[in-house]
């Protein structure tokens, strides 16, 4: 393997570790229920910077079909809805003598996705 094949490797390893797993939420993201009544629930994922809009709306359909699994009930999507929100991330001001000027950090991206089941 090349010198450069080695790095991309890790640095793809890095960002896939970084992104958010699956688990109750935290400080990181996650998972939320939200019972309903009547047997139905509004699961929410939450993910951070670099997670994939994909992987939220997987995650999401996971819990819900898990949640309603732990019932011994059988799960039925009735909608999954997503969101996205950017933000600049690590803006600095920089000053030279009496020059300032702002440096932007880079933009980030963090998804969420609703899933409303029914367990039957």
């Amino acid at each position: 393997m090349t010198l450069r094949a080695s790095v991309l490797t890790f640095v793809s390893f890095v960002l896939v570790s970084c992104s958010t797993s699956y688990k109750p939420e935290g400080r990181t993201g996650g998972y939320r229920d939200l019972d309903l009544g009547q047997n139905r629930y509004l699961v929410t994922f939450r993910g951070n910077g670099y997670t994939r809009e994909s992987t939220v709306q997987e995650f999401a359909v996971r819990r819900a079909k898990e949640l309603c699994g732990e019932k011994g009930k059988e799960a039925v999507i009735q909608g999954v809805d997503g969101n996205s929100r950017s933000s600049q991330a690590g803006s600095t001001f920089n000053c030279t003598g009496s020059n300032c000027y702002e440096q932007k950090g880079m933009k980030v991206t963090k998804h969420s996705a609703q899933v409303q089941v029914e367990c039957r």
